[in-house]
């Protein structure tokens, strides 16, 4: 591509194409460090997008997710890589959180549920043996490409 732009650029019908083009990848990437003030593999993020002291944060040891110091979970959970559980949430027994799953603060998971990849779960208790399919948004407005 850059070699047809550069020979669009000889005919000088299109000379401004190729510093436009260059103008427009140098703003995009500015704008891109200026939004981006942490790594998302540094920390995980609150459920209003500010950043959560990641100190405060473990990997878990049954599937590799994060979970906040002050969650009580049992051991036989399963958190995927991906996943977050956040401060003072309970969750029971054989519980399975899927990849890419936020379970908010004082949420409480009831036995042997599994909740699928990508769900946002806040301001709720979770049954006994319930299923949660991917996508779903709990205790708050869905927002199709939120990310928490």
């Amino acid at each position: 591509m850059a070699i047809n732009l550069s020979k669009l650029a000889l005919r000088r019908s299109f000379a401004p194409i190729p510093r436009l083009i260059s103008l427009l990848l140098t703003v995009i990437i500015s704008l891109y460090a200026r939004s981006t003030k942490h790594h998302l593999w540094e920390a995980p993020l609150g459920l209003d997008g500010a950043n959560i002291n990641h100190q405060e944060f473990q990997k878990w040891h049954n599937g590799g997710g994060m979970f906040h110091k002050t969650a009580c979970i049992e051991s036989t959970t399963l958190i995927e890589i991906g996943a977050v559980v956040h401060s003072e949430c309970v969750v029971a027994a054989n519980v399975h959180i899927g990849s890419g799953t936020i379970v908010g603060p004082a949420v409480k998971i009831g036995e042997s549920t599994k909740i699928e990849y990508n769900v946002s779960v806040t301001n709720c208790t979770i049954g006994d043996a319930c299923f949660i399919h991917n996508g779903v948004c709990i205790g708050q407005d869905g927002k199709a490409g939120y990310q928490t």
